[in-house]
């Protein structure tokens, strides 16, 4: 039974793990606190490195589980591809926003329904959002 939790919490891994590198790296969410690029990298190649293991481990709980006959592998071709692109997905859209890349412009306008940032009174200093810009005059 503990090998079995532990491949369910392998399979889930990839959706915690890549919005909070996402989150973490986003000044739309962190301002001030968003992690630095040599941090992002770090995370993004341990991750990287955390979900070829768990791919093995899963692999190999399989094949020992089901055995390792070519109707095994047919069953499980549908809901590992699902799978497969449907992370893929998660990462497509979070690299652009965890780290530029050169050439490859992945703006997204985002509708504000943030009651708070359309007030004057509650803005940040320094924060500039792609609905409200803060201007700051010299004197």
């Amino acid at each position: 039974m503990n090998d079995f939790l532990n491949c369910v919490q392998m399979i889930q891994l990839p959706f915690a793990l890549i919005p909070i590198i996402t989150f973490t790296s986003s000044p739309k969410i962190m301002h001030d606190f968003k992690s630095s690029k040599a941090f992002q990298i770090f995370a993004l190649v341990t991750s990287a490195i955390i979900l070829t293991i768990n791919v093995y481990f899963i692999i190999d709980y399989v094949s020992i589980s089901l055995g390792s006959e070519w109707y095994v592998y047919m069953a499980l071709v549908v809901p590992t591809t699902a799978y497969i692109l449907f992370v893929g997905y998660l990462t497509v859209y979070s690299i652009p926003e965890t780290i530029s890349i050169r050439g490859f412009n992945f703006i997204r306008d985002y509708e504000n329904d943030a009651p708070w940032i359309n007030r004057g009174s509650m803005d940040n200093e320094g924060y500039e959002s792609s609905s409200h810009h803060i201007s700051h005059s010299a004197e």
